[in-house]
């Protein structure tokens, strides 16, 4: 299982997301009728895999840009604890809410660039490194990271979160 969400061909040219069901198995006769036949055994002709809603909202969440932050981000809050500890320590303390937004903004923008190096070259990497990048800020949120500390809500987190969670699995990215 590759890390980026495979194209449904069923969808029209620039659709990103459709509410009928989503066979895990995809007929793919008008993309390629020839090569489908030949390369595949008799039972399978014509099918090549597609992901489905609950492999696509799995996919969507980009773990490794959230791990990344959750270790970077926790790891100035104790030189902010550190009363009086040294200089680099006390540096830390002062400027905690920079520190905290430059590691946001990096795994932020990190999180398309990061999809776009595992993108083979025929994949859809436009539409996953969107979904995921709101997908980061989300959890950002959720996980009480030190840039929304003024600002957290742990009723708005939870309902963010179910709710991006529910409805990126609709998201289907197209030929």
């Amino acid at each position: 299982m590759g890390r980026l969400v495979r194209r449904d061909e069923r969808l029209a040219a620039g659709s990103l997301f459709s509410l009928q069901a989503s066979p895990v198995r995809a007929q793919i006769t008008a993309v390629a009728p020839a090569v489908a036949n030949q390369a595949q055994a008799p039972g399978a002709a014509n099918q090549t895999d597609t992901d489905d809603y609950a492999t696509r909202m799995v996919k969507y969440i980009p773990a490794e840009v959230v791990a990344f932050y959750l270790a970077a981000d926790k790891l100035f809050v104790k030189g902010a604890e550190a009363v009086n500890s040294n200089i680099a320590d006390i540096f830390v303390a002062a400027h905690l809410f920079y520190f905290s937004i430059a590691v946001f903004v990096l795994a932020l923008i990190g999180t398309p660039i990061y999809l776009r190096q595992q993108a083979a070259d025929n994949e859809p990497w436009q539409v996953q490194a969107a979904v995921s990048t709101v997908a980061f800020a989300i959890w950002a949120y959720a996980v009480h990271g030190q840039v929304f500390v003024s600002i957290y809500s742990s009723a708005i987190s939870a309902f963010l979160v179910l709710v991006f969670t529910f409805s990126s699995g609709f998201i289907k990215p197209g030929k």
